[in-house]
């Protein structure tokens, strides 16, 4: 079977940003060390592996991260599936096995 993969704030980050737009990516102030290529290696993990495990504060973190980019990014990226998803995990304690995943297709649990 697939691995699990656990993201840090700053790779949960750069995959909320990028989902968002690509281009957000360089305009955001705490991404700038990434690239769209570097998102793109990204997705591409993401895409093999069987979890992403998140922990409660990487969410709080992210969810915190987010507001350092200015509008209409920012107002795209709050209202996006990011916000959705992370009220989906809020409601289950922040858990959400792979066998269920969120109705935005990824599946996210937490460690």
């Amino acid at each position: 079977t697939a691995p699990s993969v656990a993201l840090d704030s700053s790779l949960l980050l750069l995959f909320v940003v990028g989902s968002a737009s690509r281009n957000y990516i360089s305009k955001h102030k705490r991404l700038r060390a990434y690239a769209e290529t570097d998102f793109d290696l990204l997705v591409a993990q993401l895409s093999v592996a069987s979890a992403v495990l998140l922990t409660p504060n990487t969410l709080t973190e992210t969810s915190n991260l987010v507001d350092h980019i200015g509008e209409p990014a920012h107002a795209v990226i709050s209202i996006g599936p990011w916000s959705r998803c992370y009220r989906c995990l809020s409601r289950k304690n922040g858990t959400l096995p792979a066998s269920r995943p969120c109705r935005f297709q990824h599946s996210l649990v937490s460690a």
